[in-house]
C-alpha cells in the first residue's frame, strides 16, 4: 500500500504529509475506515521523519479526518459530516463569539435556500411545511419538541431546493446551531416569535415567491439571533 504515498519536498515535511494525506482521501486513494501503512513504512514512503509524520497524523486525528486505535494503528475515519465538524461545533461552545459567524453562515445559506425552495416546491411539499408548523403551534407549550418541529421545518424547505450539496451543507450547519437553537428557545415570547416569521416564510412559499421566500427567512434569523444575544446578556 505505501507504494501509493510519493516522498515530500523538504521544505514544511509536517504540512505537506497532511496536505497528501488529505488529498489520497480526496482522490479515493484513501478510503473511509482504511487503514494507513505502519508508521515506519509510512515515513519511510512519504520520505519525511517519523517525527514530523507524528506531528501530521496528530493534527489530522485533531480534525477528526483520521482515528489513532490504540495499538491497533491509524485509520482514515468515517469522515461523515457530522464527525468533521465537531471541532467547530467544540469552538463555539468555547467561544461564544463564534456564534455570530454560525448566524452570518446561516443567513447566506438559508435565506438562498429558501429563495430556491420557493421556486421549486411541489404542492406535496408545501402541504409537508403547512402540516409541519400547524404542528409546531400545538407544541409551544414544549421547548424541547417544539424546536424539534422547528428544525424539521428548516429541513422540509432545504429538501424542497431539491440541491443535494445544499442539503448536506444544511444538515451539518444545522448540528452546529443546535447548542444555540436551545439556548434561544428559552428566551421569553420566542415560540410566538418563530411562529409568526414561519407563518411569513410559509406564505412566501405557497406564493411562489422566492424574494419574499428570502427575505422572511432573513427576518427570522435576525431576530433568532438577537434572542439569542438577549440570553447571552444575561448569562452571568
Amino acid at each position: 500500500m505505501s507504494s501509493k504515498f510519493e516522498p515530500l519536498p523538504r521544505r514544511a515535511v509536517g504540512d505537506a504529509a497532511i496536505d497528501v494525506i488529505k488529498r489520497m482521501i480526496l482522490t479515493g486513494d484513501l478510503r473511509p475506515g482504511e487503514k494507513l501503512p505502519p508508521e515506519r513504512e509510512l515515513a519511510s514512503a512519504l520520505g519525511v521523519s517519523r517525527n514530523s509524520l507524528r506531528e501530521a497524523i496528530r493534527s489530522l486525528v485533531l480534525m477528526n479526518v483520521l482515528q489513532s486505535r490504540h495499538g491497533d494503528g491509524t485509520y482514515v475515519s468515517s469522515l461523515d459530516p457530522a464527525t468533521l465538524m465537531e471541532p467547530v461545533s467544540f469552538l463555539l461552545s468555547l467561544d461564544p463569539s463564534a456564534v455570530a459567524d454560525l448566524f452570518e453562515t446561516r443567513r447566506i445559506l438559508e435565506a438562498e435556500t429558501a429563495a430556491l425552495a420557493a421556486e421549486r416546491i411541489t404542492d406535496d411539499e408545501v402541504d409537508a411545511v403547512r402540516d409541519c408548523l400547524a404542528d409546531m403551534e400545538t407544541k409551544t407549550g414544549n421547548r424541547e419538541e417544539f424546536l424539534q418541529a422547528d428544525m424539521r421545518m428548516h429541513e422540509l424547505i432545504t429538501l424542497a431546493a431539491k440541491n443535494p450539496l445544499l442539503a448536506q451543507l444544511m444538515r451539518s450547519i444545522t448540528g452546529l446551531g443546535l447548542r444555540s437553537r436551545m439556548r434561544s428557545v428559552q428566551a421569553p415570547g420566542i415560540t410566538a416569535r418563530v411562529m409568526q416569521d414561519h407563518t411569513r416564510i410559509l406564505a412566501a412559499l405557497e406564493r411562489r415567491d422566492p424574494p419574499g421566500a428570502r427575505q422572511a427567512m432573513l427576518d427570522h434569523l435576525e431576530h433568532a439571533q438577537q434572542a439569542m444575544r438577549e440570553m447571552l446578556s444575561e448569562t452571568p
